[in-house]
């Protein structure tokens, strides 16, 4: 292995379809080989964008949910990475929205962290039935964390159609609009430190 990967896990990578045929034919590699982050097979062909491979694993029995050492699923990290097919395609799988990686953050609040993810917030709440309110483990919701990120007027008019609470306070009680002044005041610390 290569810092922690296995041949697989390389072939996965460069998106060598034949490559991995000859494998799965030829070896009797692990489907669930992880590399020393704990990402498997399918974490690789997220990460590198090809969605050609995620139905090959996916009949050779690899799991959607499988989560790697933070916690993150190839959901997770579809978001992260804008490749919308690929977050499309995990959808259809069955990879589910709800999962949370170690920071108690579901893919939609990696969506809504990042400018000009939309059309990926729409996705995960239109076709994956995301939970429009769960909160991470600071206690902020995707609405809360649009706010905090100078509020992303697309996001924030996705997420209050599919019923979002304006209401929900973080773990330090502040709710949507003590959140948006210190957005916009660039307080965010200060705001910790009066209500720690």
């Amino acid at each position: 292995p290569i810092w922690g990967r296995s041949s697989l896990h390389l072939a996965v990578q460069t998106g060598s379809v034949e490559a991995l045929r000859l494998f799965f034919r030829h070896a009797a590699s692990s489907i669930n080989v992880v590399d020393q982050q704990g990402r498997n097979l399918l974490h690789y062909a997220v990460t590198a964008g090809h969605v050609n491979l995620v139905e090959i694993l996916r009949l050779k029995g690899i799991q959607p949910e499988a989560a790697d050492g933070m916690g993150m699923t190839p959901l997770h990290y579809a978001v992260e990475c804008h490749h919308l097919d690929m977050v499309r395609q995990l959808l259809q799988l069955g990879a589910s929205p709800q999962a949370t990686n170690h920071q108690g953050q579901t893919p939609l609040h990696l969506a809504v962290g990042l400018k000009g993810r939309a059309e990926c917030v729409a996705l995960l709440l239109n076709m994956g039935k995301a939970a429009v309110d769960v909160k991470d483990n600071e206690g902020l919701t995707p609405l809360a964390l649009t706010a905090l990120g100078g509020g992303d007027d697309a996001m924030v008019q996705i997420l209050l159609q599919r019923g979002a609470s304006l209401h929900v306070c973080d773990d330090a009680g502040r709710n949507l609009c003590h959140l948006l002044a210190m957005s916009s005041s660039g307080d965010r610390e200060n705001g910790d430190a009066e209500n720690g």
